[in-house]
């Protein structure tokens, strides 16, 4: 869908989304419906790896602390934990999107 998107408005390649299916899948078969996908692949598993990992931890650290099960945690805590882990996602992503761009924060 990147080529639909970066197609320029004189030399139209695909008239919309529809068209550009029929054709790649046409040239380039099912692979090329999928081309790209491995890399997204990684990047989204990674990004769930460091969600679920930092999730847990702080999960962790709350029984540890308080000496409860994880059923008695406040759904508000879970909560405020879901939202720390998705912006220690955030973060990791700026930091990594800074190093591609020669900025190192740290």
């Amino acid at each position: 869908m990147i080529g639909l998107q970066t197609q320029s408005d004189t030399n139209r390649l695909y008239n919309g989304p529809w068209d550009a299916i029929r054709k790649i899948y046409g040239q380039r078969g099912i692979a090329g419906i999928y081309k790209g996908q491995s890399v997204t692949l990684l990047r989204e598993a990674s990004g769930y790896g460091v969600y679920f990992l930092t999730y847990e931890k702080l999960v962790q650290w709350e029984m540890a602390k308080k000496g409860i099960r994880r059923d008695q945690i406040k759904p508000i805590n879970s909560i405020a934990y879901g939202a720390a882990a998705g912006y220690a996602v955030s973060a990791i992503s700026v930091l990594n999107a800074c190093r591609a761009h020669g900025i190192f924060l740290f």
